[in-house]
């Protein structure tokens, strides 16, 4: 019962147009089957053991499999190697109750995916206390303009640092960086793309982001790498990503919107289908 109050009131609550229109919507559990991963090119050799490493513990925030930095970033490095070009998917979750595990099942459609495609993936941890009500309290990113201008550069350094770190893991830089996200994770990686904020070779939001009544004037970098958009149809939410769809279409941006037969969340699908775009 207490589960089913809390899911209506995220539903209730909508989404408030500030910087970009903000989803507080949970990530929901995968839907419709995923199509699976065609991929091609070659294994390459495993991360080099003399590289130095952050200590492998898991936090009880991180999916098995996840190695983590600190408390506040989950991270995995495919078992089998890193396919050329060597490439890094930052990932945002959507809002995530204190004490809840939503984010694993997140971390697991990520897992898979980069597993099979063989890149590295970084999966930060949200901060509590900026979300909207009722949920203020969750993990969330900041999608209002006070929040942003107050914590996201702060974030986007965090996510550069730990970046170097992996590199150094790794044995050297990555080729392609992209930054993705669902529901509210893919409002705040909008905003970062839009803004400039973020230097990315592809970004992805799915089940979330908007045009948040922005023109292409609104736009506020010259940088235009691939912008992959998809939602599910049975999506309430649905009006917003199409609307971002829009806005880069009029502004000649390169991008895909993608619509499949599910609701709202992530969905291994749209990873397949932005990697596939991006040209990775």
């Amino acid at each position: 019962m207490r589960c089913a109050l809390l899911f209506a009131l995220i539903a209730l609550v909508g989404c408030t147009p500030s910087m970009a229109a903000e989803s507080t919507r949970a990530d929901s559990a995968p839907g419709p089957s995923p199509v699976s991963s065609d991929a091609s090119g070659a294994i390459a050799n495993s991360p080099d053991a003399s590289s130095p490493t952050r200590d492998s513990g898991r936090s009880a925030w991180c999916l098995e499999g996840f190695s983590a930095f600190d408390d506040d970033a989950c991270y995995l490095i495919p078992p089998a190697g890193i396919r050329q070009p060597k490439a890094l998917l930052i990932y945002l979750h959507g809002v995530i109750a204190p004490g809840g595990d939503t984010q694993r099942i997140v971390q697991g459609i990520v897992a898979r995916h980069a597993q099979a495609r063989g890149y590295v993936a970084l999966m930060p941890k949200g901060r509590r206390g900026i979300g909207p009500a009722p949920v203020q309290d969750w993990y969330s990113w900041p999608t209002t303009a006070e929040n942003h201008r107050r914590y996201a550069a702060q974030m986007v350094e965090s996510w550069r640092d730990k970046k170097r770190q992996l590199e150094a893991m790794t044995g050297g830089a990555f080729d392609k960086t992209y930054l993705a996200g669902s529901s509210n994770g893919a409002f705040f990686a909008t905003i970062l793309a839009l803004n400039g904020e973020f230097a990315a070779d592809g970004f992805g939001a799915m089940s979330g982001g908007s045009r948040a009544g922005r023109s292409k004037a609104g736009i506020r970098t010259s940088q235009r790498p691939p912008f992959y958009v998809g939602y599910g149809i049975h999506d309430d939410l649905k009006p917003h990503p199409i609307s971002l769809g829009e806005l880069l279409a009029e502004a000649g941006w390169p991008h895909r919107v993608s619509a499949h037969n599910t609701g709202h969340g992530a969905r291994e699908v749209y990873l397949d289908e932005a990697f596939t775009f991006w040209g990775n």
